[in-house]
């Protein structure tokens, strides 16, 4: 799984489903102005036993758009082959990718995000492959949850507000 919250973590925020160009969409919280722009996400979603595309968005505008989505192609090993499988990973809003490789026992798919106003930061699997990237936020800012594909599980997805790094 993702593991427990941060330490020091208020209490996490709600998740409800929205319908969004046909698509089902888990909203993670809508938040009151200054507080999505700079928080952590922690999602995780069932390992899919077909292929699939997972994404997450942070630091979206009121539409659903903007700010930073953080994708995962997922396709599962081919029968008899190796028991290590690779999965394509990235940020299609700057057009980055990388491998992410998946081991038989991953049971889920993680990936946690960290936004601070100008930029967020995607972790898949507690670190094996790690992305930064400039995201613009206006003060309303939203995340997403979102599947296409095969029908995936949610695990979970929460959100917290982090603090100014700065005392």
């Amino acid at each position: 799984g993702a593991g427990p919250p941060p330490e020091g973590a208020g209490t996490p925020t709600h998740v409800y489903k929205v319908s969004r160009d046909g698509h089902d969409v888990a909203m993670v919280g809508t938040y009151a102005a200054g507080v999505g722009d700079q928080s952590e996400l922690v999602v995780s979603f069932v390992r899919p036993a077909a292929a699939a595309n997972l994404s997450v968005r942070v630091m979206a505008d009121a539409s659903g758009g903007g700010g930073a989505e953080f994708v995962v192609e997922y396709a599962p090993p081919a029968a008899g082959g190796p028991s290590v499988s690779e999965v394509i990973v990235g940020c299609p809003t700057i057009n980055a990718s990388a491998r992410l490789r998946l081991s038989p026992s991953d049971t889920t798919i993680d990936v946690r995000v960290f936004s601070d106003r100008a930029l967020a930061e995607a972790y898949w699997m507690n670190g094996r492959v790690a992305m930064t990237v400039p995201a613009a936020c206006d003060r309303e800012c939203d995340m997403s949850v979102r599947a296409d594909g095969a029908e995936v599980g949610l695990v979970s997805a929460t959100a917290w507000k982090v603090r100014s790094m700065w005392i």
